[in-house]
């Protein structure tokens, strides 16, 4: 089949697990004999991704970039939002909730409608995959009758607003949609991807019973396995890895301000390495290393061969968990950071309940002190990790597999 892949979020370079998700997918689909199309989404000064590098991974034959077209169309897209932008903004220095609610079709702008119309006549696709429900409105502009159209979630929006709700997040640190644009967004499409079954069993609740609700599967993150597992070499050291996301952020500093303290009484030659943005947003301190944004998550497994994944918060998957799995590196976590990994795929992940500082602490010092069970651990990881893909490419495959072929629908 021809798919095209519409994004907003460049996949190279991949040092965010949203890239991580979208190149992932991307590969996945071609490896499955797939005549893959990427359809990268600009808009602005955008220079966050590799144009180079993406010609490189998709072809350039194979990369459209759509523009928004200038003058008043530009102009009009500008003038519309402006009043509801300055409102929430308002809403959010206050910290009332309602500053944190974006709009359904917010990101779409008026300049779009013609270039995609173009790609789309020019790719003439049986699939269009789009990332995100936030750029829904693709399947909108214009819509073509013999596609069938794929929204990738990423992440459940309205599992945002629970966490806000419950006091997990502040009003400041997340934009999320309504519920109802949420499923607005969904009914797009004929089929939604969750990246875990919880997030799934969510949507299928929100869509409730419609006559216009898509078809709800489960296509998670697919892990790289072509290196092989990671060879332990720094035994003192555990790694957390992260972009600069509020998540992330007050996650690393829970781990630096409540669990290192209890690590450092016990094992003062205890070293945290943190990799990714996330080294820009915490305070430095003797017993952290930091790694800065690293070009292969591979190399931060080898400064530190074992993940301390300690989430307090977050939505979707945790791909940076996935990816200590991929290179063979035992696990330690909070519930939530192991959110979406089934019980099967956790034999090499110790799990510590939620709010438990001393919990991690006591388990972190356990693995350290024991190298024939973190060897143990790894091995299983990578072996979950294989079994693992196996199962999202089952899942992916039949989802394209039912789907009608191209002038079938």
């Amino acid at each position: 089949m021809k798919i095209a892949m519409f994004s907003a979020v460049p996949p190279v370079p991949a040092h965010e697990g949203n890239r991580s998700r979208i190149l992932a997918l991307s590969r996945a689909v071609r490896e499955q004999g797939h005549d893959l199309s990427f359809v990268w989404l600009r808009a602005g000064d955008d220079s966050s991704g590799d144009r180079a590098a993406i010609i490189a991974e998709f072809g350039e034959d194979r990369l459209h970039e759509v523009w928004p077209e200038g003058g008043m169309a530009g102009l009009l897209f500008f003038l519309r939002w402006l009043p509801r932008r300055l409102a929430r903004k308002l809403c959010r220095v206050l910290g009332m909730p309602k500053g944190t609610y974006a709009r359904l079709d917010e990101r779409a702008r008026y300049g779009w409608r013609r270039p995609i119309q173009a790609v789309m006549e020019t790719v003439q696709p049986d699939v269009v995959l789009i990332e995100y429900v936030h750029y829904s409105f693709v399947a909108l502009e214009p819509r073509l009758d013999r596609a069938s159209y794929i929204i990738d979630t990423h992440d459940s929006y309205s599992e945002q607003e629970t966490a806000l709700r419950s006091g997990k997040a502040r009003a400041r640190e997340w934009m999320f949609l309504r519920p109802g644009d949420e499923v607005a967004g969904f009914r797009r499409a004929d089929v939604i991807l969750a990246i875990q079954q919880q997030e799934a069993d969510l949507f299928r609740r929100q869509l409730g019973s419609h006559p216009r609700n898509p078809q709800v599967a489960v296509v998670s993150h697919f892990v790289d396995l072509s290196a092989p597992p990671v060879m332990e070499h720094e035994a003192r050291r555990a790694l957390f890895l992260g972009s600069r996301n509020a998540s992330n952020v007050r996650s690393c500093r829970m781990l630096i301000d409540q669990v290192l303290p209890l690590v450092l009484r016990t094992m003062p030659d205890f070293r945290l390495v943190l990799a990714g943005q996330v080294c820009e947003a915490v305070e430095d301190h003797p017993a952290v290393l930091k790694l800065g944004r690293v070009g292969e998550v591979r190399e931060a497994f080898v400064m530190a061969p074992l993940l301390i994944n300690a989430m307090v918060m977050g939505t979707g998957i945790n791909i940076k968990l996935l990816d200590a799995m991929a290179a063979g590196v035992p696990v330690v976590s909070t519930e939530t950071g192991a959110r979406g990994v089934p019980e099967r795929f956790r034999s090499g992940i110790k799990v510590c309940p939620d709010g438990d500082p001393e919990g991690l602490a006591h388990m972190l010092l356990g693995l350290i002190s024991d190298s024939p069970q973190r060897r143990r651990l790894g091995h299983s990881c990578r072996a979950d990790a294989e079994r693992w893909n196996e199962e999202q490419h089952a899942q992916l495959r039949a989802v394209l597999a039912a789907l009608p072929a191209g002038g079938d629908r």
